[in-house]
């Protein structure tokens, strides 16, 4: 009985070790825990083109995250090889305060279907576009 009890104990703190770890592309699946937050796109983005939705996005994250804003910024690229990724964008700052940017990337058809990303830091190269 008590060789079932400790087996039942180890699956239970596995569970909860599970439950308490930090979900991947947590902002794809559910946007849950971001209200108050600017919202940005659904931008569409095109390989090797600047386009409207580019500099879009481009001055949304660089805006947000130079002058402190919270948001969000959803981003959608179509690919040759991995579908139509979803890119999912969040400006804020961290536990101690310093603002970064969490990048999620969902992508439908290629392992892995998930990856999650963080930068301290943007660098905007070029001069900005009116009123930046």
């Amino acid at each position: 009985m008590t060789k079932f009890r400790g087996l039942a104990l180890l699956l239970l703190c596995i569970v909860i070790l599970a439950a308490s770890a930090q979900e991947p592309c947590r902002y794809i699946k559910t946007r849950s825990g971001l209200a108050g937050y600017e919202k940005g796109g659904p931008y569409k983005l095109e390989h090797f083109e600047l386009t409207k939705g580019r500099t879009e996005l481009r001055n949304f994250l660089w805006n947000h995250w130079h002058n402190h804003i919270k948001g969000i910024a959803e981003a959608r690229v179509g690919t040759v090889d991995a579908g139509t990724v979803t890119v999912m964008y969040v400006v804020q700052p961290d536990s101690q305060g310093q603002w970064g940017v969490d990048m999620e990337l969902g992508r439908p058809l290629q392992p892995p279907s998930c990856s999650a990303f963080h930068d301290f830091s943007i660098v905007r190269f070029g001069a900005p576009t009116q009123g930046q």
